[in-house]
């Protein structure tokens, strides 16, 4: 049931960043929703529980966004691993430490999509041009990431006590 859990968060987040985000506020400087998720399994589930849902959150942003074949799958397994080893000498129920983690992540994420479609060209100018709208989602990952973080967080643990009612009253 955590599978189902995972998944369809990851169907929700595909719909709100790739249809209603863009099309309700005209807005495409958002970072990646999948972010705050691959940190939330980093530092809340297991590797068991993280892997198939990162592998079909990669495999489903891959399919979608243009971007090489792998790229969004490698950063999530990638950040997730980075996550799950820092998760054992850092203080992970800090606000703060979830902010910057998602900060982090976004840049991360930033400098291997920039690498990864400008491999060919080096072309240090559209590297810079890309520096606004880098500032603009470490400022959204500064203000949102905590905040969704804790909603799946909040969001999962009312999922589990619906699961156990549902398997009681049975």
């Amino acid at each position: 049931m955590t599978l189902l859990f995972h998944m369809t968060i990851c169907v929700a987040f595909v719909i709100i960043q790739t249809t209603l985000l863009p099309s309700l506020f005209h807005f495409t400087l958002s970072f990646d929703l999948f972010l705050p998720m691959v940190i939330y399994m980093g530092l809340f589930r297991s590797v068991r529980e993280s892997v198939i849902p990162l592998l079909f959150q990669g495999i489903v942003m891959d399919s979608l966004s243009g971007a090489p074949l792998g790229i969004y799958t490698s950063c999530y397994l990638w950040l997730f691993a980075v996550v799950y080893w820092f998760k054992g000498f850092l203080h992970i129920r800090n606000h703060f430490f979830l902010a910057v983690m998602v900060c982090i992540s976004v840049v991360i994420q930033h400098v291997l999509l920039v690498l990864a479609n400008d491999l060919s060209t080096s072309d240090m100018y559209l590297f810079l041009g890309t520096m606004g709208i880098l500032l603009v989602q470490i400022l959204l990952a500064l203000i949102f990431g905590p905040l969704i973080i804790l909603w799946i967080q909040g969001f999962y643990e009312r999922w589990r006590q619906l699961l156990c009612q549902f398997s009681s009253d049975q």
